[in-house]
């Protein structure tokens, strides 16, 4: 009999597994990596009020279905993490996804299947359905950089 802790785990990996098989089951249902509504340089960041850490994402997605996606993680406005993974994307309908190849230029496979709740274009905002987590990102210059996580309060 599993613990509640690797229910949680085959969770977390089977419902995103079976959403893009769901998504990509229906009828007409084809993915697809040119919707311009996400295409470009996109930026996120969350504060954790319980844990007093702020995270910081900016990502570009390409229309030939790449992605890099930089990842910073501050405690007290210290960085504390930083990272970039890097693989493909897709969407279909209601439901957008990831495949990282690369963490910190070591080779990987990490999939994720997310629910978008809104994406007009300026906005994107989607939920993981296993954890609930959600993420809102707002399109951005091709030069913008982080700003200071003091900027961010």
């Amino acid at each position: 009999m599993a613990k509640p802790h690797q229910e949680r785990a085959i969770l977390h990996t089977l419902l995103p597994a079976a959403l893009l098989v769901l998504a990509t089951a229906l009828p007409g249902a084809t993915a697809q990596w040119d919707d311009p509504r996400l295409v470009g340089r996109w930026y996120g960041h969350d504060y954790h009020r319980d844990q007093d850490r702020y995270y910081q994402r900016i990502a570009e997605r390409t229309p030939d279905g790449r992605f890099i996606l930089e990842f910073r993680r501050y405690e007290q406005c210290q960085l504390i993490e930083q990272q970039t993974i890097s693989g493909t994307w897709w969407v279909n309908g209601d439901f957008w996804g990831t495949q990282a190849d690369l963490v910190d230029g070591y080779a990987t496979r990490l999939e994720n299947t997310y629910i978008l709740t809104s994406y007009d274009g300026t906005h994107t905002t989607y939920r993981h359905p296993s954890t609930g987590n959600e993420f809102t990102y707002e399109r951005v210059d091709p030069e913008f950089e982080f700003p200071a996580c003091d900027l961010m309060m």
